[in-house]
């Protein structure tokens, strides 16, 4: 068959091939991002609710996500493989701390780190953005850290793919207009 283009007509004796636009995938509500979540950390007893009622800073964490350069992450593995650690304690990310004598953090730490950095990346999600604290964001922790590949594929990418729907936030967050949120 021949494809034609919009506003042409077929040559006499060809039959037309339609052209298929290719179909954009849905987006997803916040209640499917907060169930694969849930599901994902291995969380039952009131997960859901409590993501749902924070989903807008797991949102902010997911759209951070996605807008960092892919080779982020390799980059700053391989730049930190290389790094010595008096440049680290030249460069800030590394400090002195005279009360214990020993080398801590520097505040100066990038702000990215936690995306490249699985320990990182389940302490953010599971402290500041579900709120877990003692015993349940030691559970949360570590069976993020157990499952990290899952979430990252099945959560945060698809976020970047398909966004979400309309969403309503919690009451103590400033309202939005109800529409689609897209990633990018």
């Amino acid at each position: 068959g021949t494809t034609l283009s919009p506003g042409t007509t077929p040559l006499p004796g060809t039959t037309p091939t339609p052209v298929h636009k290719k179909k954009k995938k849905k987006c997803l509500k916040q209640a499917k991002y907060c169930k694969r979540l849930c599901k994902a950390l291995n969380q039952r007893d009131g997960c859901k609710e409590r993501c749902l009622s924070r989903f807008w800073y797991l949102k902010a964490m997911m759209h951070e996500r996605c807008h960092l350069p892919d080779d982020v992450c390799k980059a700053k593995s391989d730049g930190f493989a290389e790094t010595s650690l008096l440049q680290r304690v030249s460069q800030g990310s590394l400090a002195f701390d005279e009360g214990s004598e020993q080398l801590v953090e520097g505040a100066e730490a990038d702000p990215q780190d936690w995306a490249c950095d699985k320990q990182g990346f389940c302490q953010r999600l599971c402290e500041m953005e579900l709120g877990f604290q003692g015993a349940d964001f030691a559970a949360c922790q570590e069976a993020c850290e157990r499952r990290y590949k899952r979430i990252k594929r099945r959560v945060f990418k698809t976020y970047c793919r398909r966004g979400v729907c309309a969403w309503t936030m919690s009451a103590e967050a400033e309202p939005i207009k109800q529409t689609r949120t897209l990633a990018t």
